[in-house]
């Protein structure tokens, strides 16, 4: 259906819901004489709306359409309009008269704060080439401490003097250890290995004198014409020799062994601990020297007192030469470790060594090289780069450099202003384009919920005679009649109004960028630096209550003891999300609150209501300790305890669809809250978060109950 003023409500816009829109106090307590909101009278809207539109209410078209409109509500929409859509319908009923009246004051309102911006903008750009001076001191400071360098070496050389020096002070060092530990890998698996040719040779020698002294097993070897297998594993070449002896004999081996390979730590290892496949890895490698398991059947004694020795002789071997493999592994697995180490520092220093120097470089070229032109003695034009800190250059020349450099750095400075300005007149471009628009929905609200003259005329025209009561009947009977003709309109414009606030509030404050001075509120905290270090304090404590005095004090100190605008500006904008989400939250949802955040923050230091609080290793003065400004609100604690159902329906309760959200950013959430954004409901009944901070898609317009889903949230302030 069409609403009264000829504008198409949408089914569904997607937009967000404000159930009252900002209204002056005259303007909620109506009546005809009522001010519109923007301070003009009826006759502003001539422009935008058609008298006509109001003779009886609806026509047929709008019948029609009424009766398509109640045809789509049985379906899902296929086309939704989109919020910009939606934003340029409404804007191009705005009166011209209100634009210009509207930019008028935006103008007025701003010059100020477009002086002190570019004030700002020279001082912040004056005080960064200095420390761009002071950083390339301290930079070559800290390469001359690697080396002593040639002063006319060139980048090339001192970079590879400064990786050299660099890699000798901080590699080589686990470049040793790494071959230490290599060698002693090596050692201990040589060892093991000789020690096995040594049992081998040994116990081979001390069988064939056994077998020299037995003619039997001569015999047998004669037969094999095979030469002497030394520790055979037949059978029946054991024929003949002591079996006592030989026993005696094996476990001897057995033992040297042990005591050969023995690394000398203690170890709680033990032969049934071990696996299957280590068993068998370490009985092939004795087996590959003649030294077999010991088997009765190789004619060894069968004496369980022998035997047992035999055996657990055998079972110490095998446990040292595990326990020896392992010690060794991790040995290997040290040195690959300390590889990986040596290759990630020694790139970490080619980097650093080459930024740094690069750097240097640059810098000083840029702060103190010139290229200068002037005629010598004898009128030939002499132009030469120079570097202005040279005590060879002439009088001439240092003053030829020094003016050379001084339009530099006044090339810089304007180059910077020209950009904070552009920003700054773009943001502002926005925030007129939001006021203007909000003049646009606020003054078709005004006419959706209000009966104008015309209307008011009408009625009095068809009830001639009536008496000034029964008037009043009819008007409060029409009026209704209106406003439900309109609700679809209405909450769209609500919803629209409500959704500008929100972009409002983004382009005031544009995005905080943690530990960047040219973005969002550092950027805007700049200028109020200079505003404390002009305070007295004790002035300023005359007029502040005695329980806030020490707070108070505290904060001021704290702020004039910074070292510079920028260093309070980053330290304070990297903790003040509490505050931040809390001013824009009240922004938001239409509370008494300052609209400037610059001057809303100077005054809540002031107030004793944002105080000093630690954040890392800093101190600031970010802590938001009072939010009278809110107005009435509540908290929902513990959230990931509780049935999101049940959070949602709390939510939905809060007329004003505005609340405070505190989240874990963490990538695997702990369940600790650690920083805090706004949320909005739009007209789908969704839940949207926005944030100052980050572009993420979770956090900045996307879904609330998402969020929830994934323990993301902690708590919620509602806004009543």
């Amino acid at each position: 259906m069409r609403s009264a003023v000829g504008a198409v409500p949408s089914p569904n816009t997607g937009v967000v819901v404000a159930d009252e829109p900002v209204r002056r106090k005259e303007d909620e307590e109506g009546g005809e004489d009522a001010e519109n909101v923007n301070g003009s009278d009826d006759r502003d809207l001539a422009a935008a709306y058609d008298p006509e539109d109001f003779e009886t209410g609806v026509n047929e078209e709008e019948e029609e359409e009424e009766s398509n409109e109640k045809d789509k509500k049985s379906k899902p929409s296929e086309v939704l309009r989109s919020y910009q859509d939606l934003r340029s319908e409404t804007l191009n009923k705005v009166p011209k008269e209100t634009v210009d009246r509207v930019t008028e004051a935006h103008n007025k309102t701003i010059s100020t704060e477009r002086k002190n911006t570019e004030e700002t903008a020279k001082k912040t750009a004056n005080e960064k080439i200095k420390k761009e001076k002071e950083q390339v001191t301290k930079d070559r400071a800290t390469l001359n401490g690697w080396i002593k360098p040639d002063t006319e070496s060139s980048v090339k050389e001192l970079t590879k003097l400064g990786i050299e020096t660099r890699l000798k002070e901080e590699v080589s060092g686990k470049e040793t250890l790494k071959k230490d530990i290599e060698a002693k890998v090596i050692q201990m698996q040589d060892n093991v290995k000789s020690s096995l040719a040594e049992a081998r040779s040994s116990l081979g020698q001390s069988l064939e004198r056994m077998d020299g002294e037995n003619q039997s097993i001569g015999d047998i070897l004669n037969k094999s014409n095979s030469g002497y297998p030394l520790l055979d594993t037949d059978p029946y070449l054991f024929q003949g020799r002591d079996s006592r002896t030989v026993t005696e004999l094996y476990t001897q081996a057995y033992k040297d062994i042990a005591q050969n390979i023995d690394i000398g730590l203690e170890t709680s290892l033990k032969y049934d601990s071990l696996t299957k496949k280590e068993i068998e890895t370490y009985e092939k490698q004795l087996k590959a020297q003649g030294l077999n398991p010991p088997e009765a059947n190789y004619g060894l004694s069968k004496d369980p007192i022998l035997a047992g020795e035999l055996r657990k002789s055998y079972e110490k071997l095998i446990v040292n030469m595990a326990f020896q493999e392992r010690v060794t592994s991790e040995l290997t697995k040290q040195s690959t470790n300390l590889g990986i180490e040596i290759k990630d520092k020694t790139t970490q220093i080619i980097n650093e060594v080459t930024i740094l120097v690069n750097s240097i470089d640059k810098r000083e070229k840029d702060a103190y090289y010139a290229n200068i032109s002037y005629t010598d003695e004898s009128g030939k034009i002499v132009t030469k780069m120079v570097d202005v800190r040279d005590s060879n250059l002439t009088a001439k020349e240092k003053k030829l450099a020094e003016k050379v450099i001084k339009v530099k750095e006044e090339t810089k400075v304007n180059q910077d202003l020209a950009k904070t300005l552009k920003e700054f007149d773009a943001t502002q471009d926005k925030l007129l384009q939001n006021k203007i628009f909000d003049e646009a929905v606020k003054l078709e609200l005004k006419q959706l919920q209000k009966l104008s003259g015309y209307e008011l005329r009408a009625i009095g025209l068809d009830n001639v005679g009536a008496s000034e009561a029964e008037l009043n009947k009819i008007k409060d009977k029409k009026l209704k009649e209106k406003k439900a003709l309109n609700a679809d309109r209405i909450k769209e414009l609500n919803s629209l109004q409500l959704e500008n606030r929100a972009k409002q509030i983004s382009n005031m404050l544009q995005m905080n960028q943690n530990g960047k001075i040219d973005s969002g509120v550092a950027k805007q905290l700049l200028g109020t630096y200079e505003l404390f270090q002009k305070m007295d304090i004790e002035k300023v404590l005359e007029g502040v209550p005695e329980s806030k005095k020490g707070t108070v004090r505290e904060s001021l100190e704290l702020i004039k003891s910074m070292g510079s605008n920028s260093d309070f500006a980053l330290q304070t904008a990297s903790a003040l999300c509490n505050v931040i989400s809390g001013w824009e939250a009240a922004m938001l949802a239409g509370r008494n609150v300052e609209p400037d955040f610059t001057k809303f923050y100077v005054k809540q230091v002031l107030n004793g209501e944002i105080t000093v609080g630690d954040h890392g290793k800093n101190k600031a003065v970010f802590y938001g300790s009072g939010k009278d400004y809110l107005g009435k609100s509540h908290v929902i604690e513990k959230v990931i305890d509780m049935d999101k159902n049940d959070v949602l329906a709390e939510l939905n309760k809060g007329p004003n669809k505005v609340a405070i959200v505190q989240i874990d950013t963490d990538k695997i959430p702990d369940g600790k809250g650690n920083h805090f954004i706004i949320a909005y409901q739009n007209t789908n009944g969704e839940w949207i978060m926005q944030d100052h901070t980050s572009n993420d898609s979770w956090r900045n317009g996307g879904k609330l109950v998402d969020a929830l889903k994934e323990n993301k949230i902690t708590s919620i302030r509602i806004l009543d």
